[in-house]
């Protein structure tokens, strides 16, 4: 929900993409307990663990949409290559997590998560915090935590979920009154010029329906002789 992203392409093994097309994804770098503090469910496979560090064989997690994309729906222990052309698939898919939309228009795009231990580029970070309480303390205590580990890191736009979901439907909500109002006003300005016409009509036979009740008409046959 943040609007921040990074793709690349790859090659998976056992896929080939069609001609003049190459295969690609979103990039996420995790860390052990990502899924389950975002209550993501794990489809199939494993989290990852502290031992998916440097040095350790490479390992991702890819979404259902890469599944059924890339590997048919069995992606567990295929292996891919970051980039395309002559690259030999090295780092194994050891876990399919459920889809998550990364917008509330968008639909499930093929994503891989990375272990943070294995990232060899450092990203700026987000951390997600799940607790019961939502209020000012809970900010302070989350500052107070990362000054107690180091102090030279900032900490900024620290939101609750809700907010991040709010900030994310802003356009599309201003969007939805926007169109309800000039809608209500047309409503408004139909009715107006329903009315005026009906108005104008009856003014214009006034004198024509006076004449018809002089002449006996009753209310019911006023339009008819």
């Amino acid at each position: 929900m943040s609007g921040s992203e990074r793709s690349s392409n790859l090659t998976v093994e056992g896929y080939v993409p069609p001609q003049g097309e190459e295969a690609g994804v979103s990039q996420h770098t995790t860390v052990p307990g990502f899924f389950r503090t975002l209550s993501t469910p794990l489809l199939a496979g494993r989290d990852f663990t502290e031992g998916d560090r440097e040095g350790a064989p490479q390992v991702v997690i890819v979404n259902e949409a890469f599944s059924k994309k890339y590997c048919q729906g069995n992606a567990l222990g295929r292996k891919i290559a970051w980039g395309s052309g002559k690259v030999v698939p090295n780092v194994e898919i050891v876990g399919v997590v459920k889809n998550v939309r990364k917008g509330l228009r968008d639909e499930a795009a093929p994503d891989i998560y990375i272990p943070h231990g294995q990232e060899p580029r450092l990203f700026q970070m987000t951390f997600y915090l799940r607790t019961a309480a939502e209020d000012a303390s809970i900010s302070n205590s989350i500052r107070a935590a990362v000054r107690s580990i180091d102090g030279n890191v900032p900490v900024d736009e620290i939101k609750t979920m809700r907010e991040r979901i709010n900030s994310a439907a802003a356009a599309d909500r201003v969007l939805a009154i926007l169109c309800t109002s000039f809608a209500g006003v047309a409503v408004l300005l139909t009715a107006l010029g329903v009315y005026g016409v009906i108005a104008w009509t009856v003014a214009r036979r006034t004198h024509e329906i006076a004449l018809r009740i002089a002449l006996g008409a009753l209310p019911a046959g006023c339009w008819h002789w």
